[in-house]
């Protein structure tokens, strides 16, 4: 049994306040809350938002499943070192989608929660779900329990990545430090050697921190496809269509797939109405 669920929309706004490092060498990095704040299409040319342009819906068109805000993300809180990376590298992904209904030959992505979604925003130590997208709409897609699951399993993948990828950026900055550090405080003296190497650990490591739990984007990809695919694909017997005339089709609904795993052809197709 699907729920019925809005579709999610261009300008849908996102609101976030998640923890990121603030570094001010030489003081070692502390957590701090951060706010931020888009609308889910992003920046054009820069963002990821995944839009299916042909299809328009009560908030702009239709976005697709794993769209992204992307880049460039505003965030508002303690100036530090750190804040340029943050919002360089920034990240509001919704993994949640239906697979019953397909915008521009690919799913469209859906609010988990019916009316609002939990988008998965960069963080520290690791990205988080803690994004909240106000996503009223006419426009409404049915999401399946495997849809749900699949949604899940992306979400503890992506952080999983992000947490091994700050175990490997501080075993790989601690190393690089120490094997500096004789040099500088020869050149530097040892109590100046000290604070100079504290400081660029506590920096380096930080920064790559932030950089590779982002960098895990690709690696988190090719990890989640099969199973959330698979995930997706059990509960289905059939798909429903979103066409640029603003109606929606239905398609072989509670026949079961052929062998090969297509839907039903367009001569099964069970009803048509208008959603827009």
């Amino acid at each position: 049994m699907a729920v019925s669920c809005c579709i999610l929309s261009q300008w849908h706004p996102m609101i976030s306040f998640e923890p990121e490092w603030v570094i001010l060498p030489p003081v070692p990095p502390v957590l701090a809350p951060f706010f931020s704040i888009s609308v889910l299409n992003g920046i054009p040319f820069i963002g990821s938002a995944k839009v299916a342009t042909t299809v328009a819906s009560s908030f702009g068109d239709t976005l697709q499943m794993g769209t992204d805000v992307g880049k460039l993300i505003p965030h508002f809180g303690t100036p530090n070192l750190n804040l340029i990376i943050v919002i360089a590298f920034s990240k509001s992904k919704s993994v949640f989608g239906s697979s019953m209904v397909i915008a521009e030959n690919k799913p469209v992505a859906t609010a988990c929660l019916v009316v609002a979604n939990l988008n998965l925003n960069c963080g520290a130590p690791v990205s988080w779900p803690i994004a909240a997208v106000c996503a009223p709409n006419t426009a409404m897609a049915g999401m399946t329990l495997g849809d749900y699951l699949a949604g899940a399993v992306e979400m503890a993948v992506s952080m999983a990545i992000d947490y091994l990828m700050n175990k490997i950026g501080d075993r790989f900055t601690n190393g690089i430090a120490s094997r500096l550090a004789s040099r500088i405080t020869g050149l530097a003296g040892i109590n100046g050697g000290r604070i100079v190497i504290e400081g660029l650990e506590n920096l380096t490591a930080a920064e790559i921190n932030a950089i590779g739990g982002r960098g895990g984007l690709l690696l988190e990809g090719l990890l989640t496809k099969q199973v959330s695919d698979r995930l997706r694909d059990a509960p289905l017997t059939g798909y429903e269509a979103i066409t640029d005339e603003g109606v929606e089709r239905t398609y072989g609904r509670g026949a079961a797939r052929v062998a090969d795993g297509r839907p039903g052809t367009p001569q099964e197709q069970a009803s048509v109405h208008q959603y827009f």
